[in-house]
Formats: C-alpha cells, sequence, structure tokens
C-alpha cells in the first residue's frame, strides 16, 4: 500500500516498540513500503491513496527522527520503490539509502526486498543479475556496519536473502526474499527454476546452524502462507 501521510508518524511511533526485551536500551525502528516515486509532484505532500513523493518521504524520516533518533537497529522491510515504477530504480533506493544513513549514522540496518523492487515490473526480479549486484553494493555499507554482515555482498548479489548479526543481543536476522515464493513472481531476468525451493533449502540450514543461546529473527516482505487476492486463494509458489 502506499506510504501514507496519515501514517508517516503513526508508523513510527507503533514500530519503533517491537525491539526484544532484553535487546538494547533503545527500541528498534521498523519501517516498511516506502513506495517513493521521485517524478510525482504535488502542492504540499502526496494525498492519500498515492505514492509517497520527496516531500512525504523527507517529512517521515524526520518523523522517524523525533520518535527515535538513535536506534540501534532499522529494519525496511521492503517495497522501497512507487508501484509499476518507471524510472532510474538504482537512483531512487539510492537516495533512499542516503537519507537513513545520514538520519541515522550508527544503527545497524536489516534490509529485505519487496516485490516491488524491480525496474523490469512488480513481482518481477532475477536471480545473480546486475541490478541485485547494485542493490547490494547500495545497502552493503549500512548492512555490514560494524562488520555484521561480511558476506551480505556475495549474498545478496545471488538471489536476495543473507543474515546478519544483530547488536547489543546474541541473535542474527535471517534475511528472506520471499518474491522468490509469490505465486505472481514472473520472469524478467534469469529466475532458475527452483530458486524458491532453494531459498527454503537455504532457510532449513541456517535455522539448523544457529548457536545455543542464540535468537534468530525472520524478516521478509511478503508474508508466509496462503496469499488471497481478489478472492481467490493461492498457495505459494516455490519456484
Amino acid at each position: 500500500m502506499p506510504f501514507l501521510r496519515r501514517l508517516s508518524v503513526s508508523l513510527a511511533l507503533a514500530l519503533a516498540l517491537c525491539a526484544p526485551a532484553n535487546a538494547a536500551s533503545r527500541p528498534w525502528l521498523v519501517v516498511g513500503d516506502i513506495h517513493l516515486d521521485p517524478s510525482a509532484h504535488y502542492d504540499t505532500l502526496a494525498p492519500v491513496g498515492h505514492d509517497t513523493d520527496d516531500a512525504l518521504f523527507a517529512s517521515a524520516v524526520a518523523a522517524m527522527r523525533r520518535v527515535e533518533p538513535d536506534p540501534p537497529v532499522v529494519v525496511i522491510t521492503g517495497d522501497l520503490l512507487a508501484h509499476n515504477f518507471r524510472g532510474d530504480a538504482l537512483g531512487t533506493i539510492r537516495r533512499i539509502a542516503g537519507a537513513f544513513d545520514r538520519a541515522f549514522p550508527s544503527a545497524q540496518f536489516v534490509v529485505a526486498v519487496g516485490n516491488n523492487d524491480d525496474p523490469c515490473g512488480d513481482y518481477r526480479i532475477g536471480s545473480d543479475t546486475t541490478y541485485l549486484k547494485d542493490l547490494a553494493a547500495i545497502w552493503e555499507p549500512l548492512v555490514d556496519r560494524r562488520g555484521a554482515a561480511p558476506n551480505f555482498a556475495r549474498q545478496f548479489a545471488r538471489d536476495g536473502y543473507y543474515t546478519v548479526a544483530l547488536p547489543g543481543i546474541r541473535a542474527r536476522a535471517i534475511v528472506l526474499n520471499s518474491v522468490l515464493w509469490s505465486w505472481r513472481a514472473e520472469r524478467c531476468a534469469p529466475f532458475p527454476p527452483g530458486s524458491g525451493a532453494s531459498e527454503l533449502r537455504w532457510l532449513s540450514e541456517t535455522l539448523a546452524e544457529q548457536k545455543r543461546g542464540e535468537r534468530s529473527y525472520i524478516v521478509m516482505h511478503v508474508p508466509p502462507g496462503v496469499i488471497v487476492s481478489q478472492g481467490v486463494v493461492y498457495e505459494p509458489r516455490l519456484g
């Protein structure tokens, strides 16, 4: 859904409180569905029902800083680009990453890919593409901050999923590319058969490697389970 104006403050207020009780002394910040459309221009802020323009995005980031100016962790759950995006996708995501980096220079970032995050089209994302490699280069300084995800660039550039250590607690985030499991996922760039099933095997193996006393937090954009669209029920597709 669009990043609505009336949600810009309440989103930060509600979701900044989701950190585990024994994590850090400060709450985490969770942000999703920014849907930035840099070509949109309105007299004030983007109205309800429209994707986010630059003014609304700046206002939302400022509101997040007012709610929690120094969160130890910032989780971005995907859908950074406007619906049916047409334009400079990498440039837009680079602007988003830069804005969050300036707003929260000490935070550990956890970033998931969403179903609107590829300029090829909604629910279209390839595997081992130049685009994923470029995305990895944009987010690596924030996700691998203080060496929290030394394998991020290699893992993310391949299929959009990875692991990252979390500060202040003995835990990690397992970040998934759940677009691969959607019934709406389509090929645009290389999309090897069985990609979704391969990711499930990776998830199982990664969970099995969890150390004694360690916690794992799973982060994704499209939730698991049965997906309902226009009254029709679809089972997730596994590649």
